[in-house]
């Protein structure tokens, strides 16, 4: 009776909730209108092959023959043709695509004696009316594969009139194309529904939360969607275009390897079979993947790469700010505090830096968990009541965090990590048996990475060789650098002086407020507290 009464409660108070509020049921509308012309829209498949033509001006049109519906291109090499430009000798004239995402699709067998700057025999490409309006690459005909899917975006919602599909031939050698077409990506009309949810419903949940707040909360998270929306506004004004950083193209590969896999059924993903030329590459023996899958499934929504990475980076920030904030209300229990903390944290030039500069995505990652983990550890250290294992779940959750985002920050943070539990042995020895069972727990969690990532790193690789070691150690920073409060960097590193190299200092901004932290601490009498203030720190 108690379960039915308050389940008509519950039915009543949102019945309530939709009536009065009128934008909610415009929203609704607009969002089912939306979702049934998108779905009762006719797909759009072209095969190809029936409506191309042989470019007959090219010079490499000679070597092209067609036999039941397949096209051959063999060639030898022969001193009266230039087989080192690239030629457009295939060509087929689409009138009209509309608006979406779609998959060009070939299947073919090819194998060559000599290609120019190692580019495959033969590539597709697009052209026509096609500048701004949508988004396309290249697609390769490699002679490691026998199937290529090149997935191409129409942005224009009057879609996109008088285009031309090439294929461009080089080099000698043998192309056969036994089938070429041009069909509608379903799965995209599912992630165009589900951003467009994200966008009005979340809208809407924000402008009811904020209309009902109090003006110092208005104040608080008008404040934090602005200093997101500054550290993200590279992100936030890319559209279909990334800012590539030093270690883009490499992380941007494991995104569309990992997109790749989960295509062909492949889950988890522990083998890129696309990646290093179809040599295949395991970078999960050396980075965590786990949340590369989150890009990698907007990529198989339909979103570009690009697209899709800057919304990770914003997504990233997100969680940045919300966990620095978190932890710095639970240690200082003034909202202004937190606000100011995670604040600062985001802003840092040297995270920027790993975001924007570098395209450090391991290590960016790293640091959203940073705060967590040294959560944790107050949380355990300075607790004048009996911790319980569930206190040490922030602790658990950042330091896997760290763990399955960069090897390299897992190994700095357990060297801090065990620098505060030395200076804190006697807090270590009270709750040893505690932190001993936090410990089996991120090992039991993070085994199916470390294992094979520890058999791997004992192997003869070059990681391991000398050469590399004094590689990485100039790459440091010199003191001043260390604690410059402004510095102006470039895309790229000189390492000869301290003058116009990466951000990799501190950062103003965190140094500035470090020293008003400590200000406020002395001027309250930090470390000054009852045994009683103390109880209630941990407790909270």
């Amino acid at each position: 009776m108690n379960y039915k009464c308050q389940r008509e409660r519950i039915c009543r108070k949102y019945e309530k909730l939709v009536k009065k509020n009128r934008l909610f049921k415009v929203l609704i509308i607009i969002y089912f209108m939306s979702a049934t012309i998108i779905f009762l829209r006719p797909s759009q498949n072209i095969n190809v092959l029936e409506y191309i033509s042989i470019n007959s001006e090219a010079q490499l049109s000679q070597f092209i023959t067609w036999y039941a519906d397949t096209i051959k291109y063999e060639a030898e090499s022969n001193e009266n043709v230039d087989f080192g430009v690239g030629q457009d000798v295939l060509k087929c004239e689409i009138s009209h695509l509309k608006y979406g995402v779609y998959i060009l699709e070939v299947e073919y067998l090819t194998s060559y004696h000599s290609a120019e700057g190692g580019s495959p025999i033969c590539n597709l490409s697009f052209s026509g009316e096609i500048w701004g309006k949508s988004w396309l690459d290249s697609a390769y005909l490699h002679d490691y594969k026998s199937r290529n899917e090149m997935p191409f975006w129409i942005r224009s919602w009057a879609g996109v009139d008088n285009i031309t599909l090439h294929c461009n031939f080089t080099g000698s050698g043998v192309c056969e194309i036994k089938s070429l077409n041009i069909r509608e990506y379903q799965p995209w009309k599912i992630g165009f529904l589900l951003i467009e949810a994200l966008v009005l419903f979340g809208g809407c949940f924000c402008y009811y939360k904020f209309q009902k707040a109090k003006w110092q909360k208005k104040l608080e998270w008008m404040l934090a969607a602005l200093i997101i929306i500054l550290a993200s506004y590279p992100a936030l004004i890319g559209n279909t275009q990334a800012y590539i950083g030093h270690d883009y193209e490499y992380h941007i590969r494991r995104i569309a390897t990992i997109a790749n896999e989960l295509r062909y059924g492949k889950f988890p993903v522990m083998y890129q079979s696309d990646a290093s030329n179809g040599f295949g590459y395991i970078s999960h023996l050396l980075y965590g993947n786990i949340i590369l899958y989150f890009p990698a499934i907007l990529h198989l929504l339909g979103l570009p790469l690009t697209s899709s990475y800057n919304i990770f980076i914003i997504l990233v920030n997100i969680i940045t700010y919300v966990i620095a904030w978190y932890c710095s209300l639970k240690i200082f229990k003034e909202a202004k505090y937190a606000h100011f903390g995670a604040g600062l944290y985001l802003l840092a030039a040297y995270r920027l830096t790993n975001v924007y500069i570098r395209s450090a995505v391991g290590e960016y990652l790293a640091m959203a968990f940073l705060p967590l983990a040294f959560y944790g550890i107050y949380k355990i250290i300075y607790a004048d009541y009996s911790v319980r294992f569930r206190d040490t779940f922030p602790l658990i959750l950042g330091v896997t965090g760290i763990i399955e985002c960069h090897i390299l920050s897992t190994e700095m943070a357990a060297l801090f990590i065990s620098v505060i539990f030395v200076l804190h042995w006697k807090a270590v020895k009270r709750h040893f048996a505690i932190l001993f069972k936090a410990l089996l727990c991120v090992l039991g969690l993070n085994a199916f990475f470390l294992v094979p990532f520890i058999e791997t790193y004992q192997a003869d690789l070059m990681v391991n060789a000398t050469a590399t070691s004094a590689n990485i150690s100039g790459f440091g920073v010199y003191l001043p650098q260390l604690f410059n409060l402004f510095l102006s960097g470039i895309n790229w590193a000189q390492w000869d002086s301290t003058r116009d190299t990466m951000s990799l200092s501190i950062g103003g901004p965190l140094i500035i407020g470090a020293i008003l932290f400590l200000i406020v601490c002395i001027g309250k009498g930090a470390g000054t507290f009852s045994k009683d203030e103390k109880k209630s720190i941990g407790e909270q």
